[in-house]
């Protein structure tokens, strides 16, 4: 069994089988510079996929105008985090289509024999929102997104802690 700590809370514990941490991986490694990754990727029951990014917060959308560095940090934080699940997505893409062997990506992911029954879901946590705060970045998220969600019929889930404890993949520890 594995946990991932990351951004102030801890992820787990999964089956090492389920999991993909990418963002360690030597797949992430060898597409170098300027390709970014989500922390993990997680095989989870009823065939769901998830993507998984932490953050410990996020800019807020109704102040993002107040001046110049909030629409800077608004924009920053949203165009890394869209290249993060975009590129992750592509790079796991590569990792099952066998592009790259990378030993590193659990064996119930790399040795699954199909993949158009699984539903692929966007996870973005951040740990210190509050529950009536997340619908923002979610339609933020789902905007930017739009293409491979239309094309791959993607999910986007945006939690905080509490939302994470209680949701139906249970992968924050309690």
């Amino acid at each position: 069994m594995i946990s991932i700590p990351e951004s102030g809370v801890e992820f787990g514990e999964f089956a090492e089988t389920s999991v993909y941490r990418l963002e360690h991986s030597p797949l992430h490694k060898y597409v170098g510079d300027g390709i970014k990754s989500v922390e993990f990727i997680l095989l989870r029951k009823e065939d769901n996929i998830l993507f998984v990014e932490a953050k410990t917060s996020c800019p807020n959308e109704n102040n993002k105008d107040s001046s110049d560095e909030k629409r800077e940090k608004y924009i920053e934080f949203f165009d890394d985090v869209e290249d993060k699940f975009t590129d992750s997505f592509h790079m796991f893409l590569m990792s099952v289509l066998g592009r790259y062997d990378d030993r590193t990506i659990g064996s119930e992911i790399k040795n699954k024999q199909q993949y158009k029954d699984s539903r692929f879901i966007f996870v973005l946590v951040i740990t210190a929102a509050e529950l009536d705060w997340l619908q923002g970045p979610k339609i933020e998220l789902e905007k930017r997104l739009i293409k491979l969600r239309k094309i791959w019929d993607i999910k986007i889930v945006v939690l905080n802690t509490e939302l994470g404890k209680n949701n139906p993949w249970n992968f924050i520890k309690v």
